[in-house]
């Protein structure tokens, strides 16, 4: 009987064990409130920077808003803006697929880019889905 009792008992703390190491880790435990507000406001001066012509910049900011908040699909569109903007088509549409998977009703203007990107790189049919898209929203 007490062998039982002591499996049972340890088989809760065990089960125990497990769950809350499983519920303890939310899916964005690495950004905090001070993450996201640092990344909010490094996508602030960064689109300071790039209305300024400062596309260089700009890019700088994006990432360095990028790399406090891996999960911002803002700061994916805007260094895909600037790597538009610099002629690197191929590396904007990378970005424009991050932003758009991580919040494809994020706006209008990144199926724009994205259309304008896949133009450039010669995927027309691609283009055209992503500026019908845009048309949608």
């Amino acid at each position: 009987m007490k062998n039982i009792l002591t499996l049972l008992l340890s088989l809760v703390v065990i089960g125990v064990s497990f769950q809350s190491n499983a519920s303890s880790t939310p899916p964005d435990s690495t950004a905090n409130i001070w993450d996201k507000a640092g990344a909010g406001i490094a996508i602030s001066e960064g689109k300071n920077l790039f209305h300024q012509g400062n596309t260089r910049g700009a890019l700088i900011k994006f990432r360095e808003s990028l790399a406090k908040y891996k999960h911002s699909s803002n700061a994916n569109y805007w260094i895909a803006e600037c790597q538009y903007k610099l002629h690197s088509y191929g590396i904007s549409l990378k970005y424009c697929n991050i932003a758009i998977e991580l919040n494809p009703k994020l706006n209008k203007d990144i199926y724009v880019l994205r259309g304008q990107a896949d133009h450039r790189m010669g995927k027309l049919d691609s283009a055209l889905i992503a500026l019908e898209k845009a048309k949608e929203m």
